[in-house]
């Protein structure tokens, strides 16, 4: 493409101040074919020229959208960022509430617990269905107890 169609052949260092796009975008976008820009070769390697013509038509990348369109959702996005961070801050709270609540159970269990070196001192007590066992009464009347204490529903052991 050559500037006799109403446009110019520019390099990027002096394209780029005047669009107020950074030199590496625009160097990006010359290497992928997104801008209309060619390799001028030099002494000391190549360069990019880029092609400018009255309204600056050739840096209009196709694929991003103009910032107007970007307003609505960026909008939407920062509002979401907010909401999420301080649902953050308070789902933090209350980790640490239930951290201390935890704590605070192990240590009571801890506490509750028999140390390894010591034995457990059994009771030696009947199983829960031992009082419909009553022994045998011998003697006396009516429904007098013979056995005060035990009222008839101690332990027989045969």
């Amino acid at each position: 493409m050559e500037a006799g169609q109403g446009g110019r052949w520019i390099p990027l260092q002096e394209a780029a101040p005047q669009l107020g796009i950074p030199l590496d975008t625009l160097r990006k976008k010359a290497q992928r074919g997104t801008i209309i820009a060619r390799k001028v070769p030099r002494p000391q390697g190549h360069s990019w020229e880029l092609y400018l013509d009255g309204e600056l038509a050739a840096v209009q990348d196709t694929r991003t959208p103009a910032s107007s369109d970007l307003a609505g959702p960026m909008e939407r996005l920062i509002e979401e960022n907010h909401r999420l961070a301080e649902q953050n801050v308070q789902l933090a709270g209350q980790v640490g509430y239930l951290q201390a609540k935890l704590q605070i159970s192990e240590e009571r269990i801890r506490l509750l617990e028999v140390p390894a070196g010591e034995e457990r001192l059994e009771t030696k007590r009947a199983p829960w269905w031992a009082f419909w066992r009553r022994p045998q009464r011998t003697g006396g009347t009516g429904n007098a107890p013979q056995n005060a204490p035990g009222r008839g529903y101690d332990v027989v052991t045969e």
